[in-house]
């Protein structure tokens, strides 16, 4: 019996961070792998890779159902005026507070502080995939969101605003 490949993990670099495009094309269950020319790169696993050196950079995704793989390999030049390997955990500067938490229909997400530009909610399952991106428009504090589609699980919420970064959870129950 022949499986289709799954899709190729193309990724881009923005700024020397590599990061997968498309979190959501991935199957149910996966693993990836970055390499550096034809080696693996020990504990690269994840959707991002910080690039400290020129070379060819490949994802490996393998769908763990099939046993298929499917890869994508590209050149990467370093910028030295970017340096990605300051942690992404030191840019968080505030909580999104969620309530009712756990949540079984409706949530809402209260900011610290009305939004000064549009921006984008992202919302992760535990897996680290991107399941949404709400359009938040500038002056809003608070976000009125159906759950009543999504899948019972914990779920990681993050807006970027400017130089500021709010990270809330959400566990919905059914």
């Amino acid at each position: 019996e022949f499986y289709p490949l799954p899709e190729t993990p193309v990724y881009i670099n923005d700024r020397n961070n590599l990061e997968l495009a498309d979190t959501l094309a991935l199957p149910a269950s996966y693993s990836l792998q970055w390499y550096l020319f034809s080696g693996p790169i020990a504990g690269a696993t994840g959707f991002e890779y910080c690039a400290t050196m020129n070379g060819e950079y490949t994802l490996v995704l393998t769908d763990l159902t099939t046993g298929c793989t499917n890869s994508y390999t590209t050149s990467v030049t370093v910028d030295p005026a970017y340096d990605c390997t300051v942690g992404t955990r030191d840019a968080v500067t505030g909580t999104l507070t969620v309530f009712p938490n756990p949540a079984h229909d409706q949530v809402t997400v209260q900011l610290p502080v009305p939004l000064q530009q549009n921006s984008t909610l992202r919302i992760w399952d535990i897996a680290g995939r991107l399941v949404e991106q709400l359009p938040v428009g500038s002056g809003v504090n608070q976000i009125n969101m159906a759950c009543n589609d999504r899948n019972p699980g914990v779920y990681v919420l993050e807006l970027q605003q400017a130089d500021k970064r709010y990270i809330g959870r959400l566990v919905i129950l059914r």
